[in-house]
């Protein structure tokens, strides 16, 4: 059994992250595969290792100043988990990045769908 800092992989919250990030995009039996695979969005990490390797620096120094209220997120919503479009962000900071957000026009709320 592999081992990040004395916990078993399986164990660590990374390894849930990845491998909810991987089914959401490859398992169409997923309730949120809609909104990820089913629309062409894929993670090209091939591995947990690789993306333990791509993202934990980044993980741990985002931990350190927000705790656990850690998730990835994509930049752009439109493009795939990978190294240069993630980054972790609060569960605040996901909500504000999603494709159906509210949003002030003209002052009033308006909803934002990106395709």
């Amino acid at each position: 059994m592999k081992i990040i800092n004395n916990i078993q992989y399986h164990k660590h919250p990374l390894y849930f992250r990845y491998h909810s990030m991987k089914n959401r995009c490859s398992n169409p039996n997923r309730i949120n595969y809609k909104h990820y695979g089913g629309r062409g969005i894929k993670c090209l990490w091939e591995s947990f290792e690789a993306f333990v390797n791509d993202m934990y620096k980044s993980y741990l120094q985002h931990i350190k100043k927000f705790g656990t209220n850690t998730y990835i997120e994509r930049i752009n919503n439109n493009g795939n988990y990978c190294k240069e479009n993630c980054k972790w962000a609060t569960q605040t900071e996901q909500l504000l990045n999603q494709r159906n957000i509210r949003y002030r026009k003209n002052g009033r709320f308006a909803k934002r769908f990106d395709n």
